[in-house]
């Protein structure tokens, strides 16, 4: 039961997310490609942030800001979002823009350079 609750959770969360960047990009019509990961992770709450900043620095994503359990930057028309989520030990990535191997490339770089 509480498994599917955590992947009702996580896909709600990416429906939501996905909404709000397209409705974002309501003027630019081919910006709708998006790609999407997890990753577990045991670091603490406030590690996994601090973590998730590093990467978006390090994949030279810019204007990076954060609410409580996640991190936001863009690079371009590219958005990414890692969200932390540690009472079950995992870390989300989305990247939403125009281009779909782009929004893949840059969520694997991400996904891969995380010290997760």
């Amino acid at each position: 039961m509480k498994k599917s609750v955590s992947i009702f959770t996580v896909t709600l969360f990416t429906i939501g997310v996905i909404a709000i960047f397209i409705a974002g990009f309501s003027g630019t019509a081919s910006a709708t490609a998006s790609s999407s990961s997890w990753a577990n992770t045991k670091l603490s709450k406030e590690d996994c942030m601090r973590e998730a900043r590093t990467a978006l620095t390090n994949a030279k994503f810019n204007n990076i800001s954060h609410s409580a359990s996640s991190v936001v930057g863009s690079r371009g028309p590219y958005y990414a979002v890692i969200r932390v989520i540690p009472e079950k030990q995992m870390v989300f990535i989305i990247v939403v823009g125009p281009d779909s191997s782009e929004c893949d490339r840059f969520q694997t770089y991400l996904k891969t350079n995380g010290l997760w």
